[in-house]
């Protein structure tokens, strides 16, 4: 499965995916459809919890249910925390603390019958509305607050091979879902570093993709994970080598979710089709050697927005490609032609790039 492809994800409706999840070192299974609470006006009781998400969160009586949150993503977390009588506690301490807990994660123990609950699962315009925030990951186990504290504080900062120091933002919206998604067959290890404590007790992840398309439900299979000894804490190539591609994944997400909020050519594209074409853009942009940030960006948008199959074209991959000049003096002028044509057949047209 290649991991820089968010919708490259497999279902457990889909035979040939279900023997790769039964196999690993994770029970996978999709919660759908995604549908977040509205506003919930005139109705009573209200619900706390969408009902997708419900058995996953709450069914079980024996383990506690817990968030993940980004404070970088809603903006007094720590205050809405605090006034929501829920227990919580920041993953940073000390001087990082200090600096940084107003961006920081916080870890919550979350219950059914709270208010904040029910905000993080609404989607509305007011601040404390944070569905569409993507504030971070939820997870069950029978941990203590405390416990799970001691164990995801090791994550937060990792050395690679090389002693570097790493952050590895688990945290966010998206990326443990592809992660566990990539190791869950190949690297036990890594799942038992992560879903089990230093004393054994599991822990399930409930998250989702990047743009909330799919949620999964990740549970160690303790099983086969007593056996197996957990990696050191150190990345190895393998795994750098994947959150590097994650962060890749992220950042065209981010920038085809932007896009297509902006122009309204791309009202009626879907996001996966919006993510596929700045994937694209991306990649060929880095097949002929193209590294300035200005011309990949002129380039992104009008392969994405105006022209999508611009790429498709020979005359201009020779274009792009003419010896004699560099990559990129080759694609300033095939832009800088393909700008004139285009105002040309449109008077109106105006852009950027």
């Amino acid at each position: 499965m290649p991991i820089d492809d968010p919708w490259s994800i497999p279902s457990p409706d889909r035979p040939e995916d279900q023997v790769a999840i039964g196999q690993g070192a994770l029970v996978i299974s999709e919660l759908s459809p995604p549908t977040p609470l509205d506003l919930q006006i005139g109705w009573f009781p209200k619900s706390n919890v969408p009902a997708f998400l419900r058995d996953a969160l709450f069914a079980e009586t024996d383990s506690q249910t817990f968030a993940i949150l980004d404070a970088a993503k809603v903006t007094g977390l720590s205050e809405m925390l605090e006034h929501s009588g829920l227990e919580h506690r920041c993953l940073f301490k000390g001087k990082a603390y200090d600096d940084l807990g107003d961006v920081a994660p916080w870890l919550v123990r979350l219950e059914e019958n709270n208010g904040f609950t029910r905000n993080l699962f609404t989607r509305g315009d007011a601040s404390w509305h944070l569905w569409q925030s993507d504030p971070g990951i939820y997870l069950r186990s029978t941990a203590s607050l405390e416990e799970l504290w001691q164990h995801f504080r090791k994550f937060i900062r990792m050395r690679d091979s090389q002693e570097n120091w790493l952050l590895f933002r688990f945290w966010e919206t998206g990326y443990l879902y592809s992660y566990l998604r990539h190791f869950a067959t190949n690297r036990p290890d890594l799942i038992r570093r992560l879903c089990l404590t230093r004393d054994g007790m599991p822990i399930t992840f409930i998250n989702c993709s990047f743009g909330k398309e799919v949620f999964q439900q990740a549970s160690p299979r303790v099983d086969l994970l007593e056996h197996v000894d957990a990696a050191p804490p150190i990345l190895d190539e393998q795994e750098r080598a994947a959150l590097k591609a994650l962060r890749r994944q992220q950042n065209t997400y981010e920038m085809a979710r932007d896009l297509k909020g902006t122009y309204p050519q791309l009202a009626a594209v879907a996001l996966r089709e919006v993510y596929r074409r700045v994937d694209l853009a991306q990649s060929f942009m880095r097949s002929i050697g193209v590294s300035d940030g200005l011309l990949i960006g002129r380039y992104i948008l009008l392969s994405t927005v105006y022209l999508p199959k611009l790429q498709e074209s020979p005359a201009f991959r020779a274009a792009v490609t003419r010896p004699g000049a560099t990559a990129e003096e080759n694609l300033r002028d095939s832009l800088d032609v393909l700008k004139l044509q285009l105002s040309r057949m449109d008077g109106g047209f105006r852009a950027w790039w």
